[in-house]
């Protein structure tokens, strides 16, 4: 069984992002229906951190971008769990894979900052569509922060363009400045009530023109940069067949689009299928006879698409999900930081281009790191348990703490009542309790208070205080001061 972890359905598509609709439709078109399910997740949930992902039960192993994913159904095709029903790319001569391959490249490069550019640096159709179907499709808390990580994404994607800082919505074109001589205007955020005061005194004469010139601006180069190649290259290589772009002359099944096909239809149905309010891109595309190919062609490859086909998405578990949840978001949330962000940003583009087993080994080295760590904090706690049972006196017995005596003024400290009425001159210390239990005491040997009776000097020597007992019994802690010494006398 195979398992596509491809992002979830909006706009009244599949999915949202363009290559997880292309697997969604090319699995639909090559596998059976009870071969591979749909999950929908986020890119933090993978290993890659890359959607779409294939995740093979059978191998165990993970595969992720689309045409990676494609390359892999394509090599395993002979195994049950992977079984093609019919693979459309096998039908292309050497010629029409080069064409096939230039023409993925051309969509990542031109088509995709095409549909970013639409859906995302819109404010509008970021606002009031894209973002509440990013907060339907992820669970809370992530709803915090990856869509505006997807943002920040497509927002880079749209540059390739040349149109990243200009915003669909803008009643002011960038290049203000240099076609209507008033100096370019600030952001919407960043406007003072003068702003606006002197933006009203434009005429509405002014505020058309300019709008018209953003707007010319933006199907402009939507057509040069991308739709009239894309429109010129379908008709060239599928003249009388709307459904492929590269596979008119290979003979067989010339029904069965192929993956850049899928591909190229991901595209085209972002573009042409989301109810936007500003849907400027579909506007041109309906518009413009030249562009009506490519119409067809989306129209067309959506009703073939196998009325089987497993169109239901699933979810994650609920168990991996809730696990995995915090994790997920903490993550989230450093790649919003200014600098940790960059440099999750930077491991992330190392696993897009790692294979699937340099991403086992890094699975495999991340687990016994996590059990030696594991190993390590056991035995640290093991130890520390030992040294405090061994310092815990036995239960029942009397403990006896012998310590040095504190330095005091002598007579003069009794005498300016420092110490009270302490005594620091007895030849002994009393302590514990007499036979009746009532406070007597115990006094040292006098043997050991300065010499023995053959008159050597060895023994407990100095000074001793007397310590009151008011307890019944032995006393449990006693505490004496003493000195150590040994002499002649």
């Amino acid at each position: 069984m195979l398992e596509f972890h491809v992002w979830g359905p909006a706009c009244g598509l599949p999915s949202i992002d363009a290559e997880s609709l292309a697997l969604i439709t090319y699995a639909s078109f090559v596998l059976p229906p009870t071969a591979f399910t749909l999950v929908t997740t986020s890119p933090s949930a993978v290993p890659s951190h890359v959607l779409p992902s294939l995740y093979d039960r059978a191998t165990g192993s993970w595969v992720s971008g689309y045409r990676p994913i494609v390359s892999h159904l394509a090599s395993t095709s002979t195994s049950s769990s992977s079984r093609l029903d019919h693979d459309p790319d096998a039908r292309l001569t050497p010629a029409q894979r080069a064409d096939a391959d230039a023409l993925a490249a051309f969509l990542a490069s031109r088509a995709a900052p095409l549909v970013a550019l639409s859906l995302y640096a819109s404010h509008t159709n970021w606002s009031e569509v894209v973002r509440p179907a990013y907060s339907r499709i992820l669970p809370f808390p992530l709803t915090w922060v990856e869509p505006p990580l997807v943002r920040d994404a497509m927002l880079q994607r749209a540059e390739g363009l040349g149109l990243g800082d200009l915003d669909p919505d803008a009643e002011v074109p960038p290049d203000g400045a240099e076609t209507s001589g008033r100096p370019r205007p600030p952001p919407p955020s960043l406007k003072t009530i003068a702003d606006y005061i002197n933006q009203g005194r434009l005429g509405a004469a002014d505020r058309t023109s300019e709008e018209t010139r953003a707007v010319n601006k933006l199907r402009s180069t939507a057509r040069t940069s991308c739709l009239d190649p894309l429109a010129q290259a379908l008709r060239r290589a599928a003249p009388d067949d709307a459904l492929s772009f590269v596979a008119a002359a290979a003979g067989g099944d010339g029904r069965a689009p192929t993956s850049v096909d899928c591909l190229a239809y991901a595209y085209l149905s972002l573009m042409l299928v989301p109810d936007l309010p500003r849907r400027w891109l579909r506007d041109l595309l309906a518009s413009e006879p030249s562009l009506a190919a490519l119409t067809a062609f989306t129209s067309a490859l959506r009703a073939a698409i196998p009325p089987a086909a497993p169109l239901t998405l699933t979810g994650p578990s609920t168990t991996a999900s809730s696990s995995s949840l915090a994790a997920r978001f903490l993550r989230g949330a450093l790649r919003s930081a200014p600098h940790v962000g960059d440099a999750l940003h930077a491991r992330d583009l190392r696993l897009r281009a790692a294979t699937s087993d340099d991403i086992a080994r890094r699975q495999q080295r991340r687990r016994d790191l996590l059990h030696a760590f594991c190993a390590a904090v056991l035995g640290s706690a093991l130890v520390a348990g030992v040294l405090a049972w061994r310092r815990v006196p036995a239960f029942g017995e009397a403990v006896y703490r012998w310590s040095r005596p504190a330095r005091g003024f002598g007579a003069a400290g009794a005498l300016l009542g420092l110490y009270g009425s302490s005594s620091s001159s007895s030849a002994g210390v009393s302590f514990g309790g007499g036979r009746d239990g009532a406070g007597g005491g115990f006094r040292a040997p006098q043997g050991y208070a300065g010499g023995g009776a053959s008159g050597v000097g060895s023994g407990l020597g100095g000074e001793y205080e007397e310590v009151p007992i008011e307890m019944s019994g032995r006393p449990e802690v006693v505490e004496v001061d003493v000195e150590v010494g040994s002499g002649s006398s």
